[in-house]
């Protein structure tokens, strides 16, 4: 039998049920490990898949990280259906329950702290995509006249030169009404969360999409409004489309974002 080690997705305040569900090799189950006042999250996995040096190998594997970290997501949203979890990053490992317990311990004060402030609570995600050439064709019209006669009078070759000064400075116009656009939302968005974080852009490389990212937003929301958050998001998508822009939505999430003071 191989040597394993114990892998954890988070913490909870209280005990639940999961039933017999894979853990992230998708061969042992998820079980709990009672901490004293809190219980881990956590399935056996095997060393020679998640302890260096072979984690280091796996984890320059795209297959490998995208498959992993699906299941990572796939069980802690499971577990979150049963009560609220203290998601651990990905590819927490600690080699034997003994060790999960002694992390606990020291960590107590913030584990129990972000329980108790995120009781309750949920995380979603805003994203707003721009189509750059669609954006300019249907909401730049006046700039773009401007430039035509802007550059109507003159030479040919002075004419190439001042039609590329014109070009950069229509983009630059562009992004700057865009940018206002989302200014509008963060600010809207405040006002129907309990907290928001703007994280980094992602490259269409990681997001897929032909589109470029210009927003990249989580939310916390008190679950007791949840219904009319997404009344309200849904007016908010409507106003964004009519600019051009793509909303995107989703949720709940792990609440990563809103965990404090836990290292």
């Amino acid at each position: 039998m191989k040597e394993q080690a114990s892998y954890v997705y988070g913490f909870a305040l209280e005990s639940f049920d999961i039933g017999e569900y894979k853990g992230i090799d998708e061969k042992n189950n998820v079980y709990l490990e009672d901490c004293g006042g809190m219980c881990a999250v956590t399935s056996k996995v095997d060393l020679d898949e998640f302890a260096h040096p072979y984690i280091d190998e796996n984890l320059g594997n795209l297959n490998w990280l995208k498959i992993k970290a699906e299941r990572h997501m796939d069980v802690i949203k499971k577990a979150m259906e049963y009560t609220q979890i203290i998601p651990l990053k990905f590819c927490t490992v600690f080699y034997n329950d003994s060790n999960i317990k002694q992390f606990a311990q020291e960590h107590k004060k913030q584990l129990i702290e972000n329980l108790s402030k995120l009781q309750g609570k949920e995380e979603w995600s805003c994203k707003i995509y721009w189509d750059k050439k669609e954006f300019m064709s249907n909401h730049m019209r006046e700039e773009k006249e401007k430039i035509k006669g802007d550059s109507s009078n003159i030479s040919k070759g002075a004419a190439y030169f001042m039609k590329k000064k014109l070009e950069n400075s229509l983009n630059e116009q562009a992004i700057c009404k865009v940018n206002l656009i989302i200014e509008r939302i963060i600010d809207t968005l405040k006002d129907l969360v309990l907290e928001s974080k703007v994280n980094k852009i992602l490259a269409k490389e990681i997001t897929g999409r032909n589109q470029d990212m210009v927003m990249n937003s989580s939310l916390l929301i008190d679950c007791r409004e949840k219904e009319l958050f997404l009344e309200k998001m849904k007016e908010l998508n409507s106003k964004v489309e009519d600019y051009g822009l793509i909303f995107e939505y989703s949720g709940p999430w792990p609440l990563y974002n809103f965990i404090e003071n836990l290292e």
